[in-house]
């Protein structure tokens, strides 16, 4: 038997050794494991029963897949293309420039003036001082 060390990946390793030899091994194996690191041999079993029900139940998902892939009937009519959903946040946005000055429409509506954020604070600035005089 090969000696191994019980970390978490020695014992991974373990597991995917013993995975491959017969059920009489195992059990020999993981009894020998039990005497070099107690306590460690209901662990080992329980990953061994844990890794044949994955096995199984792959190879089980994968026949059933199988055999769906050849009762799938063929659509006689192609399916037809459809538009995409349009959703009601999308908003249609004109531009115009004037000058200097930049003009927004939005959704066909009047153009408005668009102010940059520091157009903002400026025009802001400006109603402010001439509310303190």
């Amino acid at each position: 038997m090969v000696k191994l060390e019980m970390d978490e990946v020695g014992l991974l390793a373990a597991i995917d050794a013993l995975k491959r030899v017969s059920p009489e091994q195992q059990e020999a194996a993981v009894l020998e494991l039990e005497e070099e690191h107690p306590g460690i041999g209901e662990r080992v079993r329980a990953l061994l029963v844990i890794e044949k029900q994955a096995a199984e139940h792959i190879a089980r998902v994968e026949k059933a897949g199988a055999s769906l892939k050849n009762t799938v009937a063929q659509p006689s009519v192609p399916p037809k293309a459809t538009e995409p959903v349009k959703l009601g946040l999308v908003q249609k946005v004109r531009w115009k420039r004037v000058g200097r000055a930049w003009f927004k429409s939005v959704n066909g509506g009047e153009f408005r003036r668009h102010l940059s954020r520091n157009q903002n604070r400026r025009r802001m600035n400006n109603q402010r001082s001439r509310q303190r005089r």
